[in-house]
């Protein structure tokens, strides 16, 4: 699924360490091209989620 497609789609969070993971309701996407540190150009993407539909679990 491309990331546009995403938003209205039931979503899993992973922790960085990947010691719990959770899931929502992603609503939103957002996407930036300018590093702010090194001012180099950089494509991020990040996603706004539902937190009323955030359900919570250690990972396995």
């Amino acid at each position: 699924m491309d990331l546009a497609d995403a938003p209205g789609e039931t979503v899993e969070l992973v922790a960085p360490d990947a010691t719990q993971t959770a899931t929502a309701r992603l609503v939103g996407i957002g996407r930036t091209w300018t590093d702010r540190t090194s001012g180099h150009p950089r494509e991020l993407a990040y996603g706004y989620v539902d937190a009323s539909t955030l359900t919570a679990s250690d990972a396995a």
